[in-house]
């Protein structure tokens, strides 16, 4: 049993940051299907010429956010991946004090604008693409003057679906969360939870309203002991997830759902406002409109996807004839559960890689009622308990009303050649 708790640490916490929320999206016919156990079709995005490869995000119009270099251990550079296609990300305008270099996203939304940053004359600074043939525009803290100064060093980490970057800066004070909610230039610094810290504290996701996830200091530890944080609209951190193991909020959705990974994984809803759901090992990076998260189990690096208690393995649902051995943490995936990462093709490690449901699931099975797949044991167990609470799903016979009957129709369909 878990003694995992949400603290608030503002006296409008919960109420501030679930105002507004819509529900979460429905799950799509392709999310579905796989859930349902079918297949995932998967292609191999390594370009020829290139050696190192990161993945950084996915959209709904299936571009992908990716970064290669030519050799192993060069620095990467930024670029975009659709249908078959690869676009390098540019290079901004040079700023009054000097140039810029080596562009690197790490968000993409479904407009196509791009969150990332650059190599500059104050070191990494925040930038953002309006689409993948903008040249890019870097962003400044409040208060700075881009006429004399260089931009304050800062990364961008995640976007929203309107636009709004987070991340953090290194500017004043060592590891601040950053968002930019005004369309600027200019970014603002969002509050520390513990001020006068030096911790790094960072936002790696945001919603339209401007609520910013990712990590903040655990003044308790001693040192810098991270724990998964949330901050409002009003700039504000409002939510810490009290556990036993240093965790991180990674991504949020338009329904106020948020992926934590740690230790233990979890997924908090701001909008209900009930105790974070645990995911187990289950490490999520990403959780798309409907909920769906996907992530990693730490075993093995195993890139695995969850949605209401059901787990799927990557590696399981590809055709071992595509030469792939295993498919790696899932970096992000959108609304169809199409999902990206890096896995190991024809012994080569480090291969980027797309996986599509392919559409081919298998008709549900009406007695797997434990979700597993299989009919077993565990459904007879949880039909009984459907039956003794007075659960309709137990009506199998479909007459409106719990008898004998409904054992017998549940034991004729057992029988039958379900999986």
């Amino acid at each position: 049993m878990s003694n995992t708790r949400i603290h608030c640490l503002s006296v409008l916490a919960l109420g501030s940051v679930a105002l507004a929320q819509s529900g979460p999206k429905p799950l799509s016919p392709s999310c579905d299907c796989l859930l349902r156990g079918g297949s995932l079709m998967i292609i191999d995005l390594s370009q020829p010429g290139f050696a190192e490869y990161g993945i950084d995000g996915l959209n709904n119009s299936g571009q992908v956010l990716m970064r290669m270099a030519q050799r192993a251990g060069d620095t990467a550079t930024g670029f975009v991946w659709r249908d078959g296609d690869v676009t390098p990300l540019r290079v901004p305008p040079a700023s009054a004090v000097g140039v810029f270099e080596l562009p690197l996203g790490e968000a993409i939304n479904d407009a196509g604008t791009i969150a990332g940053h650059v190599a500059g004359p104050g070191g990494r600074s925040a930038a953002v693409w309006s689409s993948v043939m903008d040249e890019g525009t870097v962003h400044y803290r409040e208060g700075q003057d881009p006429a004399t100064e260089a931009p304050a060093p800062a990364l961008y980490f995640g976007i929203s679906p309107n636009g709004t970057p987070a991340g953090y800066t290194s500017d004043p004070i060592l590891g601040q969360a950053i968002r930019n909610v005004s369309g600027s230039e200019f970014f603002e610094v969002l509050e520390r939870r513990s001020p006068g810290s030096v911790c790094t504290e960072a936002g790696y996701g945001v919603d339209d309203r401007g609520v910013v996830v990712g990590f903040s200091d655990d003044p308790t530890t001693g040192g810098c002991g991270v724990q998964a944080t949330i901050w409002g609209p009003d700039g504000r951190p409002t939510i810490v997830l009290d556990t036993s193991f240093g965790s991180r909020a990674n991504a949020i959705n338009a329904a106020g759902q948020v992926a934590v990974s740690g230790g233990i994984g979890y997924v908090i809803n701001l909008a209900l406002g009930t105790p974070p759901i645990e995911l187990g090992q289950l490490s999520p990076q990403d959780i798309n409109a409907a909920g769906v998260v996907a992530g990693h189990w730490p075993f093995g690096n195993e890139g695995r996807m969850w949605f209401d208690g059901h787990y799927v393995r990557l590696i399981d649902r590809v055709d071992p004839a595509e030469g792939w051995t295993a498919l790696g943490a899932v970096e992000a995936i959108n609304a169809a559960c199409w999902m990206v990462g890096l896995g190991t093709k024809d012994g080569v490690e480090g291969v980027p890689y797309l996986v599509m449901p392919g559409g081919d699931c298998a008709e549900p099975c009406p007695v797997d009622l434990d979700g597993d797949g299989e009919a077993t044991l565990f459904d007879f167990l949880a039909f009984q308990n459907l039956f003794a609470m007075g659960d309709l799903a137990a009506d199998f016979d479909g007459d409106g009303d719990l008898t004998l009957f409904d054992f017998l129709a549940f034991q004729n369909a057992f029988d039958l050649d379900c999986p």
